[in-house]
């Protein structure tokens, strides 16, 4: 097998760390490239200059999570001594590393970007949809920041990465807007994972980082659409992730709403066994991909999910639950409350979604040519 270096912070690959979304990813990342490669992990840190602390703070940081010049000696004796061809970058953020590997070595290693979603695309949302919870500095500072993201994102697609793996279809298109030579679509794979499931009727199950914009938006959304009808007497939405100021924000408004804090592995099991629905909530088209629907979808759950939060899979067979907005939500709970065998056949349909998908050896069979061919 060839050797190739994958470049990723260390958090991401470190077991002993709560998992979460980007985890997920670069797991799945690894696993497609494990295939056909014999993978070598380059762990980073990140920079703790007191600049980049500086330039955070004002929000005119860009690329700069990681000082690449701390890694370059290291990163070329061991290129240089192992006759590295390829090297993989994992998310957008590292970029600056595939800069100081091209300076060096030019068109003889080849660079791919394992990209989880540009960088402008949560940061446009946050400073236009979210405005209202930024600091006058961070929104003055705003404007330049974007601007300079987006050109960056341009001339590191020019200049540095041969390759961009993207995890979702819509940003294929927006690789080839930002000038990307070569672009390919790596689908979430669905393994096979089912639980024992004994749902309490109304009982709706949320995994993710209140923290993080478009989960807390989706939240909201759907509590708010709640409180206003007759469901908050018969609905209780369990909300697993690290407490955060944004979910105190919702459970204070919200009494049907219950936070159980993160959760072990097999006692995320327990829980999400107990849950009617496992709830996608995704209202508009951020960075990356909904890795938290395989997570329920793997588990042979009844999803509820969006088109925006179903971006980054495709299902061979079977199907989820897909609506348009939390009045959906609503409605497909409310007729599924009394209807157990409504709720058994949305479990069944997802069942045979994850048992049809693509193997990380299918995928990697219509991948290893491009990677070979640069």
């Amino acid at each position: 097998m060839e050797k190739i270096i994958f470049i990723t912070n260390k958090v991401f690959v470190d077991s002993t760390k709560p998992e979460g979304g980007v985890s997920y990813c670069t797991k799945d990342f690894i696993s497609l490239l494990q295939t056909k490669f014999d993978v070598v992990i380059f762990p980073l840190t990140y920079n703790r200059s007191l600049l980049y602390r500086i330039k955070a703070k004002l929000g005119i940081d860009v690329f700069e999570d990681y000082n690449a010049a701390d890694y370059k000696d290291e990163l070329d004796q061991y290129i240089i001594s192992n006759g590295i061809k390829k090297v993989f970058i994992n998310l957008s953020s590292t970029s600056a590393v595939a800069k100081v590997i091209k300076e060096k070595f030019g068109d003889s290693v080849k660079t791919i970007l394992c990209s989880h979603g540009i960088e402008a695309g949560d940061f446009l949302h946050h400073t236009v949809r979210f405005k209202h919870l930024l600091s006058k500095l961070h929104i003055l500072t705003s404007s330049y920041r974007l601007g300079k993201i987006l050109k960056s994102e341009l001339a590191l697609r020019l200049d540095c990465f041969d390759l961009i793996l993207t995890v979702s279809e819509i940003e294929v298109a927006i690789e080839k807007w930002l000038g990307a030579k070569k672009v390919f679509f790596v689908p979430r794979i669905l393994l096979p994972d089912f639980i024992e499931w004994k749902p309490i009727p109304g009982r709706l199950g949320f995994v993710g980082d209140v923290s993080h914009f478009p989960n807390y938006y989706g939240l909201l959304k759907l509590c708010e659409a709640i409180s206003v009808g007759q469901m908050n007497e018969k609905t209780v939405i369990r909300v697993v992730g690290k407490p955060c100021r944004n979910l105190e924000l919702i459970t204070a408004k919200f009494s049907f709403v219950q936070p159980i804090g993160y959760l072990d592995n097999d006692k995320l099991i327990q829980e999400a066994g107990t849950w009617m629905y496992y709830l996608n909530l995704v209202f508009y088209y951020s960075k990356g991909v909904s890795t938290k629907l395989a997570k329920g979808m793997n588990w042979g759950l009844p999803v509820i999910s969006t088109e925006e939060g179903n971006r980054g899979y495709s299902f061979v067979k079977g199907s989820i639950n897909t609506v348009d907005n939390v009045e959906g939500i609503l409605q497909l709970i409310n007729s599924r409350i009394n209807d157990n065998k409504l709720l058994e056949k949305d479990k069944e349909n997802v069942e045979l979604a994850v048992r049809s998908s693509e193997s990380y050896n299918d995928l990697m069979n219509q991948l290893f040519p491009i990677i070979t061919s640069l």
